[in-house]
């Protein structure tokens, strides 16, 4: 199984990499995610195989993901983006990132699949044995946090009740 840290490397060096190539933009790493109370929004996906199981997660402000969706499709800044083009344009960036890991752990497992990726509004509670792990990367002005949700397919679920 790959651990999570590993799965955490590959993902930010995947956005980053992204970021630059996409976005055109000098990246960096920065401490903390600067959670000013806005709503937040994003896009996860899973790769999946007999021996892993991780969904990767990309994390903004509600503004920061109009801004790269709208750079994602060629929109001016000034341009109002309707909810349909920004799920397909964060989604689409969480799918590129995605393809990306899925290269850097390929020699640590060649059979991963990637799930179809979905729009997230709001935030995702992690349940059951999953290990979390997050690092926050400044897209030019826009901070992204990136997550990974690592659990194991193998993972026995508890009960929820002892009802029968």
């Amino acid at each position: 199984m790959i651990s999570a840290e590993d799965w955490l490397a590959a993902t930010t060096k995947s956005l980053i990499e992204v970021a630059e190539t996409y976005f055109d933009v000098g990246t960096m790493t920065s401490e903390d995610f600067a959670d000013d109370g806005s709503a937040k929004c994003g896009a996860i996906i899973g790769l999946i195989s007999e021996n892993n199981t991780v969904q990767l997660m990309m994390l903004s402000s509600r503004r920061g993901s109009e801004s790269l969706g709208k750079a994602l499709l060629g929109f001016e800044a000034d341009e109002a983006i309707e909810t349909g083009d920004l799920a397909d344009a964060i989604g689409e960036i969480i799918n590129i990132v995605a393809g990306m890991v899925k290269g850097v752990v390929n020699d640590q497992d060649d059979s991963l699949n990637l799930t179809l990726p979905t729009f997230v509004e709001g935030t995702l509670e992690p349940v059951g044995a999953e290990e979390v792990l997050c690092k926050v990367i400044n897209m030019g002005p826009v901070q992204t946090k990136v997550l990974v949700f690592n659990g194991s397919p193998q993972a026995a679920r508890k009960p929820r009740s002892s009802a029968a």
